[in-house]
């Protein structure tokens, strides 16, 4: 019988030892249970152990087998994962235990002079042996998790073609150690058996050790190669930035509210350590930000909206504002921000370009669009356009349709020329009747078009203001012309689309011209 007090250090040391293995398993996968499980499967497994040394007598045949099956089964069940990276896991339990076994077998051996099978039918020495192998393996537990961070453990689970080949190594080490067991039965002192079991045990622990350092090396490599490249794509971008003639160029630690780098006009100056980027957006906005474009500056360059925005996966953004210049006029600047993160700290690459020139040219080109060249209104496109886009999200107003009476005998008698001169004439009287935020534009060759967006305007009095301005008598080489305008008007009614309100007043128009023209004429449903 198995001496009580050496029996119970070992149960106590095994206990421990299968405590931290499921520990360091909950490291790589995830446990279905609580806690508690871990507890329960420990004591399981004290339990099978007493079995196979206490009651069975073929004890290395069934420890090994259960050495084997049982931790596999465990994790298999009680833990959340790939089936291979489970097995990968439940594997490392046996696999320590039976190298660490033939280390320290083999070295008791040596040292007593003593045959195999002797030790291990020796309940003292088995005890000695089977406690010592614990003890070393709680030991290698205890190294791994406070050296190792939760995080390079996880990378077992994350690699799961590296985890499969993992596993094969682990499977053949298994079987090269457990066809080993035959040593266990000669019955003579052997040097050589006891150096083949320490060779055999260490060999393959350091295997078994250098495959997982290895795994967890080369994702770390790949991980340090990543931050490399966007490191220098980072740098390249930084200085293409600076050659492109940027204003402003700021490098920033979002993480810790901190600029890093700063370029002014592609000089580098060195920030004041105790102001914060915080602080220095809001000196510069108050000093050279237009006020109308303070709002929008504020948000897009505040430190809480940068990491929002990484958050949501928004890495780069761009905006619009108006700036002092050389603390002079406001002129148009572009912000762009780009965002990255290099292990936990978000950097942030701010881009400040002026591009008044290239918003002249913008101007310049929507002008051309736009604007009708001859009258310098609005063309027919993009005042339908603007009443219809004013319309989905308004329900008051006034559209005036203005047809230019006798424009034919203009062109037919004076010419073209001064027919042109006749259209220009009109249109800046219609400019200074109609208020600047209303939409006026030309829509036809004697025809305009005007949309008040005032509901309380005196439609009565801007009709009369219309025809009065208009009416003129138009006279070169001893021929004169006579012209005026007739004028249709319709109010906006509820639900009113640009279609219905065209057609509205293009039915008042034609009456102001049955009416004798010279005239203007509110649309209502008795006209139809």
């Amino acid at each position: 019988m198995i001496e009580s007090n050496y029996f119970y250090i070992f149960m106590a040391i095994f206990f421990i030892h299968n405590i931290g293995f499921f520990i360091l398993v909950e490291q790589i996968i995830s446990l279905k249970y609580p806690k508690s499980a871990i507890l329960i499967l420990s004591t399981i497994n004290i339990i099978l152990a007493y079995v196979c040394i206490v009651v069975v007598e073929d004890f290395i045949a069934l420890t090994y087998l259960m050495l084997i099956l049982l931790p596999v089964i465990e994790v298999v069940i009680c833990f959340n994962s790939h089936l291979c990276t489970k097995m990968l896991c439940g594997l490392a339990l046996p696999i320590h235990v039976i190298a660490m076994n033939y280390i320290i077998t083999g070295i008791y051996s040596l040292i007593a002079n003593e045959s195999l099978n002797h030790i291990i039918c020796t309940d003292h020495s088995l005890i000695t042996i089977i406690s010592t192998t614990s003890s070393i393996c709680v030991i290698f537990v205890i190294i791994l998790l406070v050296c190792i961070p939760r995080k390079f453990f996880k990378i077992i689970e994350q690699q799961v073609c590296r985890a499969n080949l993992f596993l094969v190594m682990e499977i053949c080490a298994l079987l090269c150690l457990v066809f080993q067991i035959f040593l266990y039965e000669i019955d003579v002192f052997s040097i050589h058996n006891a150096m083949q079991l320490i060779v055999l045990g260490l060999t393959w622990m350091i295997i078994i050790y250098a495959g997982v350092f290895m795994m967890i090396g080369f994702d770390i490599m790949e991980a340090n190669n990543t931050q490399l490249q966007q490191q220098v794509r980072h740098q390249a971008l930084y200085k293409t930035m600076l050659a492109n003639d940027s204003d402003i160029v700021i490098e920033l630690d979002c993480t810790n509210d901190k600029i890093i780098n700063l370029s002014v006009y592609g000089k580098y100056r060195q920030p004041a350590h105790e102001m914060s980027y915080s602080k220095y957006t809001t000196y510069f906005t108050n000093k050279y930000i237009h006020p109308n474009y303070i709002p929008i500056f504020t948000k897009h360059t505040d430190i809480k909206y940068l990491l929002k925005s990484f958050q949501k996966d928004r890495d780069h953004y761009t905006i619009k504002y108006k700036a002092q210049h050389m603390h002079q006029t406001y002129e148009w600047y572009s912000l762009s921000v780009t965002l990255k993160q290099d292990l936990d700290t978000v950097f942030a690459l701010i881009n400040i370009v002026n591009i008044q020139a290239e918003q002249e040219k913008e101007q310049e080109m929507l002008k051309l669009i736009n604007i009708d060249s001859l009258s310098g209104l609005y063309n027919k496109m993009t005042t339908e356009k603007l009443i219809a886009d004013y319309l989905f999200e308004n329900n008051i107003g006034f559209l005036f349709m203005i047809d230019v009476d006798n424009f034919k005998a203009i062109n037919d008698n004076l010419g073209h020329d001064f027919g042109d001169y006749v259209i220009t004439d009109v249109s800046s009287k219609l400019l200074s009747v109609f208020k600047e935020d209303d939409i006026i534009g030309r829509v036809g060759g004697d025809e305009f078009m005007a949309f008040v967006k005032d509901g309380n305007t005196d439609i009565e009095h801007v009709g009369k203001q219309l025809c009065e301005s208009i009416k003129t008598v138009y006279s070169d080489n001893n021929i004169n012309i006579p012209i005026s305008a007739s004028i249709g008007i319709a109010p906006v009614t509820t639900e009113t689309t640009f279609k219905e309100l065209y057609r509205s007043a293009d039915i008042a128009m034609y009456h102001a011209k049955l009416n004798g023209k010279n005239a203007f004429v509110i649309y209502n449903e008795s006209i139809q």
